[in-house]
């Protein structure tokens, strides 16, 4: 058992010491012959009278033999001698012996401890949802007091404490562990932070507080890429040739396309001669008892203004896909068209045999041919140049309000079907000087591959060191629908979303407006079209046949929803 002197004791004790040292520290030591050549209390050592025990000193013959001077205190030395010599100058043991077994004699520790190893490792991907956190210390730590939830935390993405833990510590490896008593949740990044406020045995304050981050696996249903493969749109791609901004903003990609996290230097990076643009297309899929709803996500390295030219770091746009889960019919399809202000702009469209109409004088839902859906399922989706506005060009502009952002003439890029390339979901990325032409339609074509939007965007959601994401915003969702009423707000009851807004960047104004706040038309937030998409079917449209709509869900990683061992969630 190891002994200590009560900490309130120590200045007494310091004091005491340094009054016994007092004689010494004077002066230089008075020289001697035998002990009885000194004053009391000091004994002749090597020809100096010294203090047999300082615990003060300035030079190492002011400590007992044994120790030297560090810092002001006595320490333990390598001296060898066996004892004191008496005043006859004989050698004698010292009748208060140093016990070997105890630290009571020695000096006392005041090293601070250090974490050395941690488990999950910082930053570790897929990290299951059932794992144990290890963090391991240098030395032996006080585990009864000073280790506790309030000295070691787990703070969950939305920035709250995860208090359902059992908290551990192993004095034989050192090593403190916290066991969620519940899963974390996935695809998503925890904090681990061990704070000073825990301590080694002997007091001594952890170095500094340890931080670090890892991220749980996302395990998705099988069948959501295999649905995501089967709906994903054919793009027709418009394309500028324009100094500043070239083929390769007009295509869109992942937003670590430069190889970094890094979002403020994309407009940079596209531009250079060497930029490797692949085309790529971020997809998610949401479920309830009733429907599919397929999103997917297009970013752009720039959104390009032609007169005058100008050019804004990011562009993101997107469209959501209802499927009705008994038939697997496409039901309706709609595009947004982010903009730098709270007003997104929607552009609604549905198979011409969809049941979907909208509701009231305030939408509008315009008709495709069916026969336009390639292999009867795929989308016809248009894609302005520069602007990025999710159109379809079988509707002719003019139509209605929403199309005439869509271009006048059906089947037609504006720049000239050089300037336009068509984009099917495909093994591979490719780029631009990939895409050969068709003969049969004399337009380009390429493939792009498809990536989950979660892996990205959710898994950093909680990332605001502006590598990634700037500003954030607290999701508050629309419940004013009195036919799907409490819609899901966080991952638990209390626990709101806190979601990033846009995307960092250099610019004066940044166009990386995410889909978390999309479609913001008054004092309720954004996003519930992207995150809670059956509201935005129910509360806009109306279902004239077809699978009657369930607001139920039965997969939905934004709110930690997973019910699909319930019966209804079998289509």
């Amino acid at each position: 058992m190891r002994r200590f002197f009560p900490k309130y004791l120590m200045p007494w004790l310091m004091i005491t010491m340094l009054g016994l040292a007092t004689a010494c520290t004077e002066s230089e030591p008075a020289t001697c012959g035998t002990s009885d050549d000194c004053a009391t209390n000091q004994i002749c050592r090597a020809g100096a009278c010294i203090i047999p025990s300082s615990a003060t000193c300035e030079r190492d013959d002011q400590c007992s033999p044994g120790y030297v001077c560090v810092a002001n205190e006595c320490h333990r030395g390598s001296s060898t001698d066996a004892g004191l010599a008496d005043t006859n100058n004989n050698v004698q043991n010292d009748v208060n012996p140093v016990d070997d077994t105890s630290d009571h004699d020695a000096p006392p520790d005041t090293t601070n401890p250090r974490v050395t190893t941690v488990f999950p490792a910082a930053d570790a991907r897929d990290v299951p949802t059932d794992t144990a956190i290890k963090v391991t210390f240098n030395k032996r730590m006080d585990h009864v007091y000073t280790l506790n939830p309030y000295s070691f935390k787990l703070r969950d993405p939305d920035g709250h404490d995860v208090t359902e833990a059992t908290l551990s510590y192993d004095e034989a490896t050192e090593t403190a562990t916290l066991t969620p008593t519940k899963p974390l949740r996935a695809a998503a990044r925890y904090e681990i932070t061990v704070t000073p406020d825990i301590s080694d045995e002997s007091g001594n304050s952890l170095f500094q507080t340890y931080t670090f981050y890892f991220y749980t696996l996302h395990n998705p249903p099988a069948d959501h890429s295999e649905l995501a493969e089967l709906y994903a749109p054919v793009i027709y791609q418009g394309i500028q040739s324009l100094t500043g901004s070239g083929p390769n903003t007009d295509i869109p990609t992942r937003i670590d396309f430069d190889g970094d996290l890094v979002a403020d230097n994309n407009k940079q990076n596209s531009a250079a001669i060497t930029a490797n643009i692949s085309a790529h297309v971020y997809y998610h899929v949401t479920e309830t008892q009733s429907h599919y709803f397929l999103q997917y996500i297009l970013s752009y390295p720039a959104r390009t203004y032609v007169s005058p030219l100008k050019v804004h770091e990011h562009d993101i746009t997107g469209i959501t896909v209802t499927v009705d889960k008994a038939s697997g019919d496409v039901l309706l399809i709609e595009g947004v068209l982010a903009e730098d202000t709270s007003f997104d702009p929607i552009l609604s469209y549905r198979p011409e045999s969809s049941p979907v109409r909208a509701q009231g004088q305030t939408m509008r839902v315009a008709a495709v041919p069916d026969a336009a859906f390639e292999d009867g399922s795929k989308f016809p989706l248009f894609i302005t140049s520069g602007r990025h506005i999710p159109c379809n060009w079988y509707v002719r502009g003019g139509e209605t309000s929403a199309v005439k952002r869509c271009p006048a003439d059906a089947q037609k890029f504006p720049e000239g079907d050089s300037n336009g390339a068509v984009l099917r979901h495909g093994p591979t990325a490719q780029k631009i000087s990939d895409a050969v032409v068709n003969p049969n339609t004399g337009l380009k074509e390429m493939s792009y591959k498809l990536i989950p939007f979660v892996d990205t965007f959710w898994l950093n959601r909680s990332d605001f060191s502006c590598g990634l994401y700037t500003t954030h915003v607290i999701y508050k969702p629309d419940n004013r629908v009195s036919s799907i009423p409490n819609r899901p707000v966080g991952a638990a009851d209390g626990q709101p979303l806190t979601l990033p807004n846009r995307l960092c960047t250099k610019d004066d104004v940044s166009f990386g407006k995410l889909p978390f706040t999309w479609d913001k038309y008054d004092t309720y937030s954004g996003g519930q079209w992207f995150l809670d998409p059956v509201y935005r079917l129910a509360s806009q449209f109306k279902m004239n046949g077809g699978t009657a709509l369930s607001p139920e869900y039965c997969q939905n990683i934004f709110f930690n929803i997973d019910d699909r061992t319930d019966p209804n969630c079998d289509e």
